[in-house]
């Protein structure tokens, strides 16, 4: 009697289980975002020799390529543990820059660039996100 009253209430967990109605609200899938660009979010200013700034802005770092918003603008390499070249070849900041690191927290870059029609000039790059 025991086993007969068991095996029904397995039975009608099993049936209840699987026989539950879906949720009422739909399940969403997160949606993949092919205009998102991920890696480290830099900002940037441009200085002239007396130290007043000229330009500034934001570019986005992952592996080895440089970008603006989806656009590819440049490329960089680790010149050293702290030594960092950078090439960029669309954008305000078309010409190359070398720089290296000045600070720990948050990450900081110092440098040149050499603007492709401006000339030489100073630029600092801070990490902003990563």
């Amino acid at each position: 009697m025991t086993r007969s009253i068991l095996g029904s209430f397995a039975v009608a967990l099993v049936v209840f289980v699987v026989n539950r109605p879906a949720p009422a609200y739909p399940v969403q899938k997160p949606r993949p975002n092919p205009g998102r660009v991920v890696g480290a979010i830099w900002e940037w200013t441009v200085t002239n020799k007396e130290g007043k700034e000229l330009e500034q802005g934001t570019f986005r770092a992952y592996q080895n390529k440089i970008f603006k918003g989806a656009t590819q603008i440049g490329t960089y390499t680790q010149a050293g543990r702290d030594h960092i070249k950078i090439h960029i070849f669309q954008g305000k900041l078309k010409g190359d820059i070398d720089a290296r690191q000045i600070l720990n927290k948050p990450i900081t870059l110092r440098g040149d660039i050499m603007h492709a029609d401006h000339g030489k000039a100073k630029i600092k790059i801070v990490l902003k996100a990563d």
